[in-house]
């Protein structure tokens, strides 16, 4: 403000500025965020119940929730609320808060409870779209597929503590599976139970249940099995290892989305795609009826 410049005008202007764009979560916070409001659904509290144990307005709770506001000291408060007993799992949650000032878009979360914190975040995704090349993805697989699958090194599909009370109702979103076509030629588990799986596969793409595309083996994409959601019209990409699982948000994530649209694009239509899983059972089914 200049000398002879009247204060009223100058709150003008500054009304008048454009209003800067809010910043994107980080994938440390959504992770933290959806585990804390699951574990208070578990245990059967309100957002109002939280607030008065920390003293605050239940606004805050839902921030913290959304990812968007957290501090250490409110996490661990709400830990003991809701009877997290075990060290290991603070200690896991402390670690992911930690290292949000190291990598803000890319965590690591190998700690205690980490299969509860990724089944926390999944049911809160509005899409999702899943690339593999390792194995048929767990919403696709059937009950014998998946048996064979648990007693691989590549399991990723842990059991879950975390009660579907506890998860919430899960949004609708719109589901897209990209499969490496040379899934379709590996015999997991024996011909009668691929065969199976992939008669599966082809009632779901008919349905228009899930999308399901499949990709050339010579379009490579940099993981081999990786998922990116969109919460609050934001993108985290998730990598599931044996006993572990990889967050990316930001700049990391865009650039992988980039490659799963590439791949998208590559792939055979939808239509295409479910003829060529047709062929494939047409072919295991044979073979598990030769003598």
């Amino acid at each position: 403000m200049t000398r002879h410049q009247p204060a009223a005008d100058v709150l003008e202007q500054e009304a008048d500025q454009p209003t800067p764009p809010p910043q994107p979560r980080q994938a440390p916070y959504l992770v933290v965020g959806s585990y804390l409001r699951a574990l208070r659904r578990g245990q059967g509290r309100t957002q109002q119940e939280a607030a008065r144990v920390l003293g605050c307005n239940p606004t805050k709770i839902h921030r913290m929730e959304a990812g968007a506001c957290l501090r250490e000291d409110d996490v661990l408060a709400l830990l003991r609320l809701y009877q997290v007993e075990d060290a290991g799992v603070e200690k896991a949650v402390r670690h992911l808060l930690v290292n949000f000032l190291l990598s803000p878009h890319l965590i690591y979360d190998a700690g205690q409870g980490w299969t509860d914190r990724l089944a926390a975040l999944e049911p809160r995704a509005t899409a999702e779209r899943i690339f593999t090349a390792t194995m048929i993805p767990p919403v696709l697989q059937t009950p014998e597929y998946a048996a064979v699958r648990r007693r691989t090194p590549w399991a990723c599909d842990p059991a879950v503590r975390l009660s579907d009370g506890a998860l919430g109702p899960r949004i609708h979103r719109e589901t897209t599976v990209l499969l490496d076509e040379l899934l379709l030629e590996r015999p997991v588990g024996g011909p009668a139970v691929m065969a199976g799986q992939l008669a599966h596969l082809q009632q779901v793409a008919e349905r228009g249940e899930i999308r399901i595309l499949l990709a050339s083996c010579r379009f490579l994409v940099p993981h081999r099995y990786v998922s990116e959601l969109t919460i609050k019209d934001e993108r985290l990409c998730v990598w599931r290892n044996p006993g572990s699982v990889l967050y990316s948000s930001g700049p990391n994530a865009q650039t992988v989305s980039h490659t799963i649209d590439a791949a998208c694009d590559a792939a055979d239509s939808p239509e295409r795609s479910s003829y060529r899983i047709g062929l494939a059972r047409e072919h295991f089914t044979r073979v598990a009826a030769a003598p």
